[in-house]
């Protein structure tokens, strides 16, 4: 008599448009990309966020991630490239709220899919860049935690790399695009 724990998590391949958050009646979907079964588990975890100014762009385009993909799956990384709601139907803060569920997803299914909850890095590029700032910098604090599901599990990373990403929205006139359309309060450049 005894008891014993055993994970089980998924070998290597690639799972398409898993459904990682449902907020108001919306599934957001997700590409994860397994390395092969000689890489040690539980796998480190590198998040993709695409960019495309929150109103454009798919979990399947962005900053760099078809050359890096491959290259972090043969290094022994599971990759994990997110969508989320897009602007102008879902605005501002809807993106991150679904970018943070991703991480709470992913720590939910750690044994599902392998994965070291406590080696999770993110990057992105344009507002992909700025997703992933501000996932690396605003804890359950903000407020940006209470959408999607899967509120008992951090959404905090433990690195990110913010690729040509907007940080700064305090001088909309220096900014090349108005980008009203995906954020609800915007600054006046007059004011």
């Amino acid at each position: 008599s005894g008891t014993a724990e055993v994970a089980v998590s998924l070998g290597e391949g690639t799972l398409t448009d898993v459904a990682y958050c449902t907020v108001d009646g919306t599934d957001v979907r997700m590409d994860v990309y397994l390395p092969d079964a000689s890489k040690p588990r539980p796998l480190p975890v590198a998040v993709h966020v695409h960019g495309g100014g929150w109103i454009s762009g798919s979990k399947s385009s962005g900053s760099r991630f078809n050359e890096l993909k491959p290259m972090l799956l043969d290094r022994g990384y599971l990759v994990v490239s997110l969508d989320y709601r897009l602007a102008p139907e879902h605005r501002y803060p809807a993106q991150i709220q679904d970018v943070k569920c991703a991480i709470r997803h992913l720590r939910a299914r750690a044994w599902r899919y392998g994965l070291d909850p406590d080696r999770i890095g993110a990057w992105g590029g344009s507002a992909g860049g700025q997703l992933v700032s501000l996932l690396g910098t605003a804890g359950a604090s903000a407020g940006f935690d209470d959408a999607g599901g899967f509120q008992g599990q951090s959404s905090e990373v433990q690195a990110v790399v913010a690729i040509s990403a907007i940080t700064d929205f305090t001088h909309p006139d220096e900014l090349l695009d108005d980008y009203r359309r995906a954020f609800r309060t915007w600054p006046d450049p007059t004011s």
